[in-house]
């Protein structure tokens, strides 16, 4: 490199000692672009063995061929053989295919139905082998015999336990192989929200017993975890694996750097400090509804079972059930981050009576106006520091329509209790379909919910809220009641704990089409 060395004369500086200081020219002045280079495009680097400035230019990540003893077969884009090909099962990315919509990006979020919340048309993904790295489970996570049991374990994180959900999903797929070698995702369930949580004993044994697994793992040496995973819909988890300088740490980070991460947000939120690189790739799964888990009957190694939607198995017996309006219950404090949940409480709760509108603090200080009384049933438009308990199950099974308002992320559990006790939903949250709404090549969310701008509500909170609620309960309820109707229907794409749930198989393809593609970690929100 160039440099230069220039002396500072100490009384420039008022040391009483002089200073030298190294400028190295070539990280200040630009670095040539040779024509070669700006010729050089994709896969046409690949051929000329080139190597483009621009990361946009670079070749795409390919799985490397491997043989049998785990040495590298050869470069990435090739067979073992030479022949140049691309491994068979790697994906264009969606943008090829010729049904392809190119999503269009605005500051401004969606208002209604009209834009925004539409299913992306999306690349479908064909039949893959996975594998699951048996060896990696924490040996000393709690049991549990029931869902009750469980929540009472996690407390306030019970619709964190999506990553237990998957994996008994998992055990009988028909993708599943037994062959590490034949898999082109390799699955590690290290159940990383009991971990966090303090179900498994402590941080530093487990991270040592994956560190040490992957380090033995043959199949890891291959690609270095690029084609490894480990899920956690846990806010925290990113703590305790991502933070910190201790040696453990710095070697669990080292290995599981590469990783694909399923996470409550996806690549566009969810920021992993230095491990983040163009090399990860995040996507978002849905949380459990920690209402549903506590209904749930099995065990930790059986898996539990659990009930269905609600038995209301048509719109007028719906209708008839759901005496309140409107229903929003959740964490609003004086953050600005909870703005919008604390203009909920104190604009709409009396739009179209009756409601049920409580807001909850932490804080030593309850903002106004405070709940009065012990009956958590009579709340509505106030604050308090106390849970509603019971009241919350309950008084979203008699609610026509709950407000989903994101808080310090766009996402919320709340909407995942909303769908699964079958009540359909207004989306508040600016940044929800970016960033947290999961399987969006798969759901439709403007059928299944009604979205509301978030900054036009902050303007006109009353206006805004009572709109919405003519144009969905007029003429009958027309527009809640195709609401309703398409919610029972996609409720299986989401809901983790329906006996015929098609979370694990999104999230699967999810992975696939947006990690393992020629271009990964493009950390598009599908």
């Amino acid at each position: 490199a160039t440099c230069s060395v220039v002396y500072l004369h100490e009384n420039m500086l008022k040391l009483p000692f002089p200073v030298v200081v190294l400028i190295f020219l070539s990280d200040i002045l630009p670095r040539p672009v040779f024509s070669q280079h700006r010729q050089c495009v994709g896969r046409a680097c690949t051929a000329s063995g080139l190597h483009p400035q621009s990361k946009q230019n670079r070749p795409s990540w390919i799985p490397y061929a491997y043989k049998k003893e785990g040495r590298r077969a050869g470069p990435a884009n090739l067979h073992e053989g030479g022949n140049g090909t691309e491994l068979s099962w790697v994906l264009p990315r969606a943008e090829s295919h010729p049904d392809y919509l190119h999503r269009k990006w605005s500051r401004k979020r969606p208002v209604g139905d009209y834009e925004g919340p539409e299913t992306i048309n999306c690349q479908s993904v064909e039949p893959f082998k996975f594998y699951i790295l048996e060896e990696a489970k924490l040996p000393k996570c709690e049991g549990f015999d029931s869902g009750s049991e469980l929540s009472r374990k996690l407390g306030g994180g019970r619709q964190l336990v999506g990553e237990l959900f998957f994996y008994w999903q998992l055990q009988d797929h028909p993708w599943r192989t037994l062959d590490p070698d034949k898999a082109q995702l390799v699955y590690v369930p290290m159940f990383i929200t009991m971990l966090v949580r303090g179900l498994c004993g402590p941080i530093s044994n487990a991270l040592e017993h994956v560190s040490d697994v992957l380090e033995s793992n043959r199949r890891y040496s291959v690609n270095e975890g690029k084609d490894f995973m480990f899920m956690s819909t846990d806010y925290r988890f990113v703590f305790p694996l991502f933070y910190g300088t201790s040696p453990i740490r710095r070697r669990f980070h080292r290995l599981t750097r590469n990783f694909i991460v399923a996470a409550h947000l996806n690549g566009k939120f969810v920021r992993l400090r230095s491990v983040q690189g163009n090399s990860r790739c995040v996507v978002s799964a849905p949380h459990v509804s920690g209402v549903a888990l506590a209904h749930c009957k099995g065990n930790k190694k059986t898996g539990l079972s659990c009930p269905g939607l609600s038995n209301e198995l048509d719109f007028n017996s719906f209708l008839s059930r759901r005496n309140i309006t409107l229903f929003m219950v959740g964490q609003a404090d004086t953050r600005i981050a909870y703005q919008s949940r604390r203009l909920i409480v104190t604009q709409t709760a009396h739009v179209q009576p009756p409601n049920y509108i409580v807001g909850i603090t932490t804080k030593r200080i309850i903002p106004p106006p405070v709940c009065e009384g012990l009956d958590p049933f009579k709340w509505n438009g106030c604050f308090t520091r106390s849970t509603v308990g019971p009241a919350y199950e309950a008084m979203l099974k008699r609610s026509k329509l709950s407000v989903m308002a994101g808080g310090d992320n766009p996402s919320s559990s709340r909407f995942y209790d909303s769908l699964a006790l079958g009540t359909p939903q207004i989306i508040l949250s600016e940044g929800y379909y970016d960033q947290a709404a999961a399987f969006r090549c798969a759901v439709d969310y403007s059928s299944i919910a009604y979205t509301l701008n978030e900054v036009d509500f902050t303007m006109a909170p009353e206006k805004s809220m009572r709109d919405a609620l003519r144009l969905l309960l007029k003429d009958n309820a027309s527009l809640l009641h195709k609401k309703w109707e398409a919610q029972r229907k996609a409720a299986p794409d989401l809901l983790w704990h329906l006996p015929d749930s098609r979370v694990a198989q999104n999230l699967l393809e999810n992975v696939y089409r947006q990690c393992l593609t020629n271009y990964r970690g493009n950390n598009d929100a599908v």
